[in-house]
């Protein structure tokens, strides 16, 4: 009996938790304390994985543990000298997973773990790190302007997400290019459309637009801009004996990016009226579409398209062969046409300059990206996208080399990919004990890809 209680009283004082959830040591952490007596051995496999405003860190028990061994964990901002008691972060954790709360999102964070039985602490493990990465929605995708009774209608297009009641939006007017600030957020909208009234609006001011989406309190990055340019509508002149027939300007002007095109469209104007006094034919308008890469479209025209038409399935007009990420501006014309093909002076009305910025739709940036060690290899594992883009498929990216940011691993590393690749795991099998491998993910869909995950490391 006394036994039974004495070993009971141990596994009380093993068990204790004295966590300590303080920030890892720095760069410089290595002179504030000495190093604890530990052997340069590896005992178990780890797995860390970078969360929002946490870092999970999980290890397996090893095959000859001691039933009552607790663990040590040790954090720094540092790879070097990292087992020091100024580092350590908890004490005697008698679990195996453990998730470090005091860390600042996109700051990397490095672990090893000790194992401490009646004998004292044990070898550390090999080192991990990871990145906590704030969980950025995906941005919105077509955007879609259209121009009516003087106001401006803003409505997405593009696919919602898989919970659209946990999604709301913000809404960004600007008068300049690419200049979009909390200062000029017009709306917070649980659901769109949203109509910006002709009182925000003066005639011949160009605005841009662009749409964010909002998540458990997280803002995505700002969708591909559109613009309108409003305008008084221009009425219709009947045919006199001292002047021609002309046609009213184009209403009801839309416009919506796509991955390397946009779609525009109008209401088609009244036709003019026969008259012995007007030598052209009567008739429908033909429309001629004009773009350039200023908002003075028909003074800079580098672009247009004669007789444009409009889909009959669509309602709109497609242009292809444009460039993504370049902002095109339109305008097209109702016209009369003279003998050699192009609008006779005169004789053809305007209607509002319209702008796009063509895009592949971008699923959202991978989150919760897990790197474990293996046997010459590393598995990872990592959330599946929620933008609600179908055929989302991933990318790896990988490299024996740190860098300074995800972005640049990203362009320098070697690209993996399962042959499924919509699967949200991988295994890098082959390689080599001793040397450490950086890791992150991206999300395609459409030819567009996601920004890169946050970086994890594995040292085998």
């Amino acid at each position: 009996m006394f036994k039974l209680r004495a070993g009971f009283r141990y596994l009380l004082a093993a068990s204790a938790i004295t966590a300590c959830l303080s920030a890892c040591g720095g760069s410089d952490s290595s002179s504030s304390a000495a190093a604890v007596s530990t052997q340069a051995a590896s005992w178990t496999d780890v797995s860390v994985r970078g969360l929002d405003g946490a870092v999970n860190i999980n290890w397996d028990r090893a095959a000859d543990a001691p039933w009552n061994s607790t663990y040590n964990i040790y954090c720094s901002g540092n790879p070097a000298g990292i087992v020091r008691e100024s580092n350590r972060i908890a004490t005697n954790y008698h679990g195996r997973s453990f998730d470090h709360t005091n860390v600042t999102n996109g700051e990397r964070y490095y672990y090893v773990v000790t194992e401490v039985t009646a004998t004292g602490e044990g070898p550390a493990s090999r080192l991990v790190s990871a990145t906590p990465q704030a969980v950025q929605p995906a941005t919105p995708s077509a955007l879609k302007l259209t121009l009516q009774d003087s106001s401006i209608k803003l409505e997405l297009t593009g696919p919602t997400p898989p919970n659209p009641a946990l999604a709301s939006y913000n809404l960004y007017r600007s008068t300049a290019r690419n200049s979009f600030t909390s200062g000029n957020r017009i709306a917070s909208a649980a659901t769109l459309p949203y109509l910006d009234g002709s009182a925000n609006l003066a005639p011949g001011t160009t605005y841009y637009y662009a749409v964010t989406a909002v998540v458990a309190g997280k803002e995505s990055r700002f969708s591909p801009a559109v613009s309108a340019r409003p305008q008084a509508e221009i009425a219709a002149v009947a045919a006199t004996p001292t002047r021609l027939a002309a046609f009213a300007s184009p209403t009801g002007m839309s416009i919506q990016p796509g991955n390397g095109s946009c779609l525009v469209g109008w209401s088609d104007v009244d036709p003019l009226e026969s008259s012995s006094s007007d030598p052209a034919p009567s008739g429908a308008a033909e429309y001629v579409l004009y773009w350039s890469d200023v908002p003075e479209v028909l003074d800079n025209a580098k672009w247009r398209i004669d007789s444009a038409a409009k889909d009959a399935t669509s309602g709109a007009l497609e242009v292809t062969g444009l460039s993504n990420g370049v902002m095109y501006y339109f305008q097209l014309v109702a016209a009369v046409k003279g003998s050699d093909g192009n609008p006779i002076p005169g004789r053809f009305t305007a209607g509002p300059v319209l702008s796009v910025t063509p895009a592949p739709r971008s699923p959202a940036i991978p989150s919760g990206v897990a790197a474990t060690q293996g046997s010459r290899q590393v598995s990872l594992a990592w959330n599946r996208d929620g933008s609600g883009i179908s055929g989302v498929t991933y990318n790896v990216y990988f490299s024996e080399t740190d860098t300074a940011s995800p972005g640049e691993l990203m362009a320098q590393g070697s690209k993996k990919q399962n042959a499924d690749g919509s699967k949200t795991y991988y295994t890098h099998t082959g390689l080599q004990p001793g040397k450490t491998y950086y890791y992150v993910v991206t999300s395609v869909a459409d030819g567009g890809e996601s920004a890169p995950s946050s970086i994890v490391s594995v040292t085998l």
